[in-house]
C-alpha cells in the first residue's frame, strides 16, 4: 500500500492495489505510487478522508483514468490528475 502516514504526506488515506500472484511486485508499487501522487494532487496536497469523500466523484474519475478492466493505462500522478 501507499499513501497516509508512512509517506511522510498529509492526510489518513492509503491507497491499496491487488494483483495476480505472478504479476511484478515493481509494477504494482509503481501503480500505487501513481494513484497516490495522482490523488494527492487532486486534493491540493492533502488526502484527509473528509476531503476524499466529498470529492468521491472526481477520485471515481481518478480510479478510470487510471486503470480499465486490470488493464494498467496510466500511472504518472501528474497526468492522472
Amino acid at each position: 500500500f501507499c499513501g497516509g502516514s508512512g509517506q511522510g504526506g498529509g492526510g489518513d488515506v492509503r491507497v491499496l492495489h491487488v494483483g495476480p500472484s505472478n504479476e511484478s511486485e515493481l509494477v504494482l508499487a509503481y501503480l500505487c505510487e501513481g494513484m497516490y501522487d495522482g490523488l494527492s494532487q487532486l486534493m491540493g496536497g492533502t488526502t484527509e478522508r473528509a476531503m476524499v469523500l466529498d470529492n468521491l466523484e472526481l477520485v471515481f474519475l481518478l480510479i478510470d483514468e487510471h486503470c480499465d478492466g486490470g488493464i494498467i493505462l496510466e500511472t504518472d500522478g501528474g497526468k492522472l490528475s
